[in-house]
């Protein structure tokens, strides 16, 4: 499922927009892509946008 989130990002110390891809593995919903290059992110495990992107693939 492909999404499109807005946030604040704290990596970029702004508000912004990105676009991405998540994936069902084993039964959880996963980040497959993001533009943002969410995979090296120092803030991924507190991300605003990540976050939100999961919470709306689950509904």
């Amino acid at each position: 499922m492909e999404f499109e989130v807005s946030g604040y990002c704290r990596t970029y110390n702004q508000y912004r927009m990105a676009e991405g891809r998540v994936e069902q593995q084993d039964g959880q919903t996963v980040i497959a892509e993001m533009d943002c290059n969410y995979e090296r992110c120092l803030n991924r495990q507190d991300c605003q946008l990540v976050r939100q992107a999961l919470e709306e693939a689950e509904q």
